[in-house]
């Protein structure tokens, strides 16, 4: 009795992509929610070896008691070989709320 639906849709121009998201949730005995996100990122090409970035997403969950989020972000990635190393710093805006994750990744 439960229900989740999500659209997505994605352009890419260059160095800039934008995703925009909308969807709904339904649970019995609870008014049917919606949600949506969206975001604009740049992610620079110019070095084959580095890339840093940078973006910013907004998203909203209606009948849910929060505050919509705003989350802006860096990114920075490299060496781009057989194993990439990927740092990111996200904020994260809600009402009151702040919160700052760091994540260091390895992909390989």
């Amino acid at each position: 009795d439960r229900r989740l639906f999500i659209g997505m849709g994605r352009l890419q121009a260059g160095d800039f992509n934008a995703t925009a998201a909308f969807g709904f949730d339904d649970v019995a005995r609870r008014p049917t929610r919606t949600r949506y996100s969206l975001e604009l990122e740049y992610l620079s090409t110019r070095s084959k070896r580095f890339r840093p970035g940078g973006g910013f997403r907004f998203e909203q969950i209606t009948r849910a008691g929060r505050d919509p989020a705003y989350i802006p972000y860096l990114v920075f990635a490299g060496p781009n070989a057989l194993t990439t190393l990927l740092l990111q710093v996200e904020a994260r805006f809600q009402g009151n709320a702040r919160t700052v994750f760091v994540d260091m990744s390895a992909i390989f």
